[in-house]
């Protein structure tokens, strides 16, 4: 029987209940999960704040696979363009350069990868 997580939380993955972490781990480190883990999580509903929804048909071996080299390849997050519009300087920067000063102020990347060495549990609906 497959099992089909589809949200993280604290170590454990289950499906549709939203995913809470431990006050340090913030927005910005589900924005660098979300980069990192790409292909694993939701592409329709994503991250927010609090969670980061995984895809329903995830298997427990495309999940160790996903994670087993993650400390050797860790992303910053994505930058959309009204956040860039939003940088104070983005007029004064060559856009790669202020897309990369974004990505990296948004980023959080040691509790990223604190999170992502947690136990993980899958469990079926």
């Amino acid at each position: 029987m497959a099992n089909t997580p589809r949200t993280t939380t604290a170590g454990r993955v289950s499906p549709g209940a939203p995913a809470t972490r431990t006050p340090i781990r913030t927005a910005p480190t589900n924005a660098t999960l979300a980069s990192t883990l790409g292909e694993l999580t939701d592409p329709i509903q994503g991250y927010e704040d609090h969670h980061i929804r995984l895809r329903k048909d995830l298997t427990v071996a495309e999940w160790r696979a996903g994670t087993s080299d993650v400390a050797d390849r860790l992303y910053l997050p994505d930058v959309n363009d009204k956040a860039l519009a939003g940088l104070k300087f983005n007029t004064a920067l060559p856009k790669r350069l202020a897309v990369s000063t974004l990505a990296a102020r948004l980023a959080d990347l040691p509790n990223a990868l604190t999170v992502l060495r947690e136990p993980a549990r899958f469990s079926a609906a």
